[in-house]
């Protein structure tokens, strides 16, 4: 392998992402580039989700190559919608750089959508990758989607894009919803620093962390981690935690948001007892509430994948996710090692929380969630992304691995 370039356009340094950029700095054969939009989230940022101001906690310009093209936006922010970015310079940046594959990750910034024409106009090949389901599609009506459709479907995935990358099955069944064909989709699983994770839980002793919170050792601990924010539905984890019958129960809130007014008014009202809020928790603190935890519970109305569900299966625990999470078709195998409940259903989320309770069943799961992720590795996203790139360049060299 010989020359082999890939670039990334990405709108900011995100934290997920960044294992990726510096595994692949380490594959011979391959120099990487990761060209930003955007370094208002290194400076702090208040997040309007959230609703707390932080940084993250763990290095994210560190181990790759990375150039920042100006933001010329009037409005300039990653939080404003479509013209938050405009980069011009981007045009620039595309045009020096020694022929490569070009990965995008979406089309929600003008400056994506001059990612995508330039870096054809300038030949190198383009790919995708991005979060959004298939699930999601069927939902969208009328003109104004259909001018859309023309647009993502015939123009973007059909006309400029060379290669799909996906995510897992939801992702996939986007593109073949789209009718992009099946030599263009190379598998990149959705992966997270799994290394990072396991050293992180392996550094708490769990008994010890839950005498910390006053929970006991044969408590029933259930987890969320995220924003309370509608989408998130956290008000229906409460409620099913509620109906639990299981008298050792513990919920663990995770996280932040403009809905922590509406859950905590809900607890007291109706008399919940055992809910600890722990506001937000940054980066690096994380895994330890994975380590005291026994399930994590993630019942948004709309999920692209989760990859808090990666986090929570590399260190050992069961899921429960609504079907209207991304990932569930590819990370939850309902009865292994977790379950997929109705979005909304509370009755069926607490009978799946039941179910968990028994330690008998929960050991076993926890086996399962490790083997299953095991699958889904910053290796496996690096192989798919060489190959795509590979394949871009020479369009006889097919793999089966995918």
């Amino acid at each position: 392998m010989e020359n082999l370039n890939i670039y990334f356009i990405v709108s900011h340094p995100i934290q997920y992402f960044v294992p990726l950029y510096k595994h692949l700095a380490t594959v011979n054969g391959v120099r990487s580039k990761v060209l930003f939009l955007s370094d208002e989230t290194l400076k702090g940022v208040t997040d309007k989700q959230f609703g707390v101001s932080f940084t993250w906690d763990i290095p994210l310009l560190e181990g790759y190559q990375y150039s920042f093209i100006p933001n010329r936006s009037w409005k300039a922010s990653i939080f404003n919608g479509f013209w938050g970015l405009f980069n011009p310079g981007i045009i620039t940046a595309l045009w020096r750089l020694p022929k490569g594959l070009v990965i995008i990750s979406g089309w929600h910034f003008s400056s994506y959508i001059m990612g995508y024409v330039f870096a054809f106009l300038f030949g190198h090949k383009v790919a995708i990758r991005c979060e959004a389901p298939a699930y999601k599609e069927k939902d969208r009506k009328g003109f104004k989607n259909k001018i859309r459709a023309f647009l993502i479907g015939k123009v973007l995935l059909n006309g400029i894009v060379g290669k799909c990358l996906y995510l897992g099955e939801q992702s996939k069944a986007f593109y073949r919803h789209f009718k992009v064909k099946d030599e263009k989709l190379v598998f990149t699983p959705y992966s997270i620093d799994n290394a990072r994770f396991k050293a992180g839980v392996s550094m708490y002793d769990k008994t010890e962390e839950r005498q910390k919170l006053g929970i006991s050792s044969d408590d029933f601990v259930i987890l969320f981690t995220g924003k309370f924010i509608p989408v998130k539905r956290p008000l229906d984890l409460i409620q099913a935690f509620e109906k639990v019958q299981v008298k050792n129960k513990r919920l663990i809130l995770v996280g932040d948001g403009f809905l922590k007014e509406e859950m905590v008014k809900y607890i007291q009202q109706h008399e919940v007892e055992q809910v600890h809020f722990t506001g937000f928790i940054n980066q690096t603190e994380l895994p330890k509430y994975y380590a005291l935890a026994d399930v994590l519970v993630l019942c948004s109305e709309s999920e692209t994948w989760g990859l808090s569900v990666n986090e929570a299966m590399v260190c050992g625990l069961p899921v429960v996710v609504s079907d209207r999470v991304g990932c569930a078709e590819d990370l939850v195998h309902n009865g292994e090692n977790g379950y997929i409940f109705p979005k909304g259903n509370i009755d069926a989320l607490a009978n799946a929380l039941e179910k968990i309770s028994d330690s008998d069943r929960r050991r076993s799961m926890r086996i399962q969630s490790e083997r299953i992720i095991s699958h889904y590795t910053l290796e496996m996203t690096s192989d798919g992304i060489v190959k795509a790139a590979e394949q871009a360049f020479n369009p006889h060299l097919v793999s089966t691995r995918f």
